[in-house]
């Protein structure tokens, strides 16, 4: 196709379509380049669909879809070069999507299309912000988004995509607050997926929803409330257990719940409430040994059931309960061993075994 096109262009200069298709076919190659991971190739497919395309638009500045295509190819130009690490030519390539975005939106403000492609960039544009630590702008691009992605029609098909984004978009600002205001900026993530869930409740918008209170339960315990993280992980848990319901056949989705009940273990360890961390860890405990058993040749499963053993022997000692953590500790120290055998050149095993022995 690209041969194709270039010939017709060679042969007919003067018509605008055909270079408007051959800067369309560069773009297609871009994105199949960037799906493959050919980063390199696709800054150049790209870097030919804006040449071609900002021609174009020039020459026919009032044709809408070539400023649309014009304002795509830099926006992809931008997600590519952010793939490479190159953040500066990123910033500018989505820089010259929103100029062109804000037009379209400006031309046409009811078409909702428009205005979540600006949205979009506008989100993109602020992570690469962050990243170059220019917090400012940064925080300009994320309202911007949310002010753009709140507009949108939610009631439509689409409505669950425009809510995704949102959510995203309010997690991303959260990164560049501390406490107080991260944790308003995860709650309204929350929020935003919570509704989601009510008309989309299936796998990928529950999964979401657990990264989000996990997001915010790990703020809340870097911020010294380990009293709401474990409110949080508590949601957490709730969901995962839904999903565990979901996908019964799943290891990996009952392995999350082992892990969340872990969690919470630890945090009732840390608020003084013994009984309650030692009832949560026996449910890890549960989860953990089934796993392994269903499963004897996972070093994962089986390290993640001597890292519980190990957990509950510590907390134990803790507790002042020493001869009763004797039994977890060496069950730890057994499976551990039998790792080691069978893995002799795993460092995490190796460290594992090495921390379990100081704890007797």
């Amino acid at each position: 196709a690209l041969k194709i096109r270039k010939q017709l262009v060679d042969d007919y200069p003067l018509v605008t379509n055909y270079r408007a298709d051959l800067a369309g076919t560069y773009q297609i190659l871009g994105t199949l380049y960037s799906d493959q991971r050919k980063l390199a190739d696709a800054q150049d497919a790209l870097r030919q669909a804006v040449r071609i395309f900002e021609a174009v638009v020039q020459q026919s500045p009032t044709v809408t879809d070539y400023r649309r295509n014009l304002a795509g190819s830099y926006y992809y130009l931008g997600e590519v070069q952010e793939q490479a690490g190159t953040f500066p030519a990123a910033e500018t390539s989505y820089g010259n999507a929103i100029r062109l975005q804000e037009t379209l939106v400006k031309d046409h403000p009811k078409v909702v299309q428009y205005r979540y492609a600006l949205a979009r960039s506008q989100g993109n544009q602020g992570r690469v912000f962050a990243v170059n630590h220019k917090n400012t702008p940064a925080l300009a691009a994320f309202r911007r988004a949310i002010e753009l992605l709140e507009k949108l029609p939610q009631s439509t098909p689409a409505g669950i995509l425009f809510q995704s984004d949102l959510a995203d978009t309010h997690e991303q600002l959260a990164k560049l607050f501390l406490a107080a205001e991260a944790e308003r900026e995860y709650r309204r993530a929350i929020d935003v997926r919570q509704r989601i869930v009510t008309r989309d409740p299936t796998g990928p918008s529950l999964f979401r929803l657990v990264g989000s209170h996990n997001l915010l339960a790990i703020l809340l315990s870097q911020s010294g409330n380990p009293a709401a993280a474990l409110a949080e992980h508590k949601r957490a848990l709730a969901v995962e257990r839904r999903l565990a319901s979901m996908y019964s056949s799943s290891a990996d989705a009952q392995q999350n719940v082992a892990s969340r009940y872990g969690r919470i273990a630890m945090l009732y360890s840390a608020l003084h409430r013994p009984d309650e961390a030692h009832d949560a860890f026996q449910q890890a405990l549960a989860i953990q040994e089934r796993l392994a058993r269903d499963d004897p040749q996972s070093a994962p499963y089986q390290m993640n059931l001597a890292a519980t053993c190990g957990n509950i022997g510590q907390h134990l000692q803790t507790s002042a309960r020493p001869a009763d953590s004797r039994p977890y500790l060496k069950r730890a120290l057994g499976i551990l061993a039998r790792l080691q055998q069978r893995h002799p050149q795993n460092p995490a095993v190796r460290a594992a075994l090495r921390n379990t022995y100081a704890l007797q």
